[in-house]
């Protein structure tokens, strides 16, 4: 997912296309339709796994905060931060 990761993000969706993946992940363009429907598809499953990521990020938090909410809050604003602004 990592590879597929990296190329979506180099361009906006509209300028991206299968044939630029497939190249750059050196895989065959019948590889990536058995796991994609279209590069919409691609997209999504792409934006799902950063989502969940995100959540999973929260939630070990919490936990590690022993559900006090705000400290929570806190660590989770200073840790999307740094995954947003790459420091």
């Amino acid at each position: 997912m990592n590879g597929l990761e990296a190329s979506i993000s180099k361009k906006s969706f509209q300028e991206v296309t299968v044939k630029e993946i497939v190249e750059e992940l050196d895989i065959a363009r019948g590889s990536f339709y058995q796991y994609f429907e279209d590069l919409e598809d691609a997209y999504f499953t792409v934006l799902d796994s950063e989502v969940t990521d995100i959540h999973m990020l929260f939630m070990y938090i919490l936990h590690k905060k022993k559900g006090n909410f705000e400290a929570t809050l806190l660590e989770y604003g200073e840790q999307l931060s740094k995954i947003l602004y790459l420091t």
